[in-house]
């Protein structure tokens, strides 16, 4: 995903879409809203901070707002675990 879909005005995936809000508000009502939230990542982890890498800077955005788990057996596991925790 590219930063613009997060962070711009009518930056949907869909750009005949244009909301007149950036996707990133809605992700942080959404963290406002649900006490537990986590965010799966299909990416491999090793992948998430390395700045050369495509989607690297909204891998970045989302990370500050919701704990971010890779989409595998192990990265559900550890998911569901936070989930299960109080905070």
């Amino acid at each position: 995903m590219a930063p613009g879909e997060l962070t711009m005005v009518g930056g949907a995936i869909d750009w005949g879409n244009m909301d007149s809000e950036p996707g990133l508000v809605w992700l942080e009502r959404l963290a406002r809203h649900f006490k537990y939230a986590v965010w799966l990542n299909p990416m491999p982890m090793q992948t998430w901070d390395e700045r050369m890498y495509y989607g690297a800077q909204t891998i970045s955005i989302i990370r500050q707002l919701f704990p971010m788990f890779e989409l595998s057996l192990s990265g559900l596991e550890q998911a569901v675990k936070r989930l299960k925790v109080r905070r």
